[in-house]
């Protein structure tokens, strides 16, 4: 039994590190697509202000009232600069430092030498903002007079940092940490570490950050964090179009937690099972034999697992109000372990459904994952989700499964005053529950011929 308990836990515990991997592999990547978004919207910023005839003067005087006017638009950037050709700055959209020349200030930067030689947009090394003392890194497009030749770059500075308010939106777990790593190998962000040191940063040397700086996305079962020091699973993945890397991780024992519980729980059921199975047995032999046996067979297959068999004794003594106790006790825990799986069928559901709510850029696509998560906990053919129209007073069938053409034709748009279940849980703001529609009390008799 102890090694059918040791085998169960070991299954079980694959099994959760599985999900957990997977679910920690979609956050990354919906991080991952957000960093490339924001890096886009950068760039395409840039470009928008290269086409700019105010910033094609080069002129100080008309480029720095400009950008400042624009900047308040754009947040989550840090400065919206112009640089001429000899690497001067011609135009920011935030206060120059007091005693700073801006002569020559970026000539020697990596990044406007590579704009400069190749013509071609850039993106810069992470540096730390010598105004905000913030990670930044900038996105860079040349600018090109009227014939085509490059007379400067504009770049555009990007708080790294703010990405820690975007991932609000995420469901993460009190010890999960997310971070974004540069392409060369550079912590740019950390959850758990915001202001990480700089001879931390670089975490090259990790494989699974080095493998997804390669282009693989890959999961760590176990590992010890460079940064955190504790032992941790996570998933990593490169932006799909920057070639950043995302990690996702989770402290193992707080991940592994409720396996852990699991399996206490079945060795005091176990002990408890057997325990009772030895008391009855010193108490009964001398009184039934066969009955004992039955009861002594029963307990055992108890402890094995199996909650589906049931013993009949008919002695009209304690015996058979001992049989009944078990065989409730059989029922309990066959309830409770029904219940347990329904619940992690249900978190596995929502988790599905908040990816989606993140993935997913259409109310439909959101949706059509809704019902499905949705017909899958229920265990039913049919499932509908309707939107509420307050301002029609209506409802709008916005995504179903298994509903046929006349049914989708009849619940398209139905008026809230409708006697549709759906509209009354709408209308009263509770549930609507009908245990038996073939019963002649339910109700039903004036729905429409739907599931609802």
């Amino acid at each position: 039994m102890l090694g059918l308990l040791a085998y169960g836990y070991s299954q079980a515990n694959e099994r959760r590190t599985e999900a957990l991997l997977d679910s920690q592999m979609q956050t990354a990547q919906a991080v991952a697509s957000l960093v490339d978004a924001s890096f886009d919207e950068a760039f395409a910023l840039a470009r928008a202000l290269a086409n700019d005839p105010v910033v094609q003067t080069l002129d100080p005087s008309q480029i720095d009232p400009h950008l400042e006017r624009l900047a308040p638009q754009f947040p989550r950037f840090e400065a919206l600069s112009v640089i001429n050709m000899a690497g001067d700055v011609v135009g920011i959209s935030s206060a120059f430092p007091p005693g700073v020349s801006r002569k020559g200030i970026v000539a020697d930067r990596p990044s406007f030498q590579r704009l400069v030689t190749t013509g071609q947009p850039v993106e810069s090394e992470l540096v730390v903002s010598r105004q905000s003392l913030r990670p930044t890194t900038a996105m860079g497009v040349p600018l090109r007079d009227g014939e085509g030749r490059v007379i400067g770059a504009v770049f555009i500075a990007l708080y790294l940092d703010a990405f820690s308010e975007d991932l609000r939106s995420f469901s993460l777990g009190p010890e999960q940490v997310v971070f974004l790593v540069d392409r060369e190998g550079t912590v740019a962000l950390h959850t758990a570490l915001p202001n990480v040191g700089v001879e931390q940063r670089n975490l090259g040397h990790f494989e699974p950050v080095r493998a997804a700086l390669e282009g693989s996305s890959n999961k760590a079962r176990r590992f010890v964090s460079p940064l955190l020091g504790d032992t941790r699973i996570g998933a990593f993945t490169p932006t799909p179009k920057h070639g950043w890397v995302v990690g996702v991780t989770e402290r193992e024992d707080i991940a592994l937690a409720p396996v852990k519980e699991g399996l206490r729980s079945q060795l005091i059921g176990f002990g408890a099972v057997s325990i009772l199975t030895v008391g009855i047995g010193m108490l009964l032999s001398r009184v039934l034999i066969g009955p004992v046996r039955r009861l002594s067979d029963y307990a055992v297959s108890l402890g094995r697992g199996d909650l589906t068999k049931r013993v009949d004794i008919r002695s009209g003594d304690e015996m058979e109000e001992l049989a009944g106790t078990l065989n409730k006790m059989a029922e309990r825990l066959e309830r409770t372990m029904t219940e347990v799986r329904r619940r992690e069928q249900e978190q596995q559901a929502l988790s599905q459904v908040a990816q989606a709510l993140v993935r997913e850029r259409t109310l439909e696509g959101a949706a059509a994952v809704v019902v499905e998560q949705a017909r899958e906990v229920l265990g039913t053919k049919t499932v509908g989700l309707f939107l509420v129209d307050i301002e029609r007073d209506q409802l709008r069938l916005v995504a179903h499964r298994g509903y046929g053409p006349q049914t989708v034709a009849e619940l398209e748009v139905v008026p809230l005053s409708a006697p549709l279940l759906a509209a009354v849980a709408a209308r009263t703001g509770q549930p609507q529950e009908v245990a038996d529609v073939l019963a002649p009390d339910s109700g039903l008799e004036a729905q429409p011929k739907s599931p609802f």
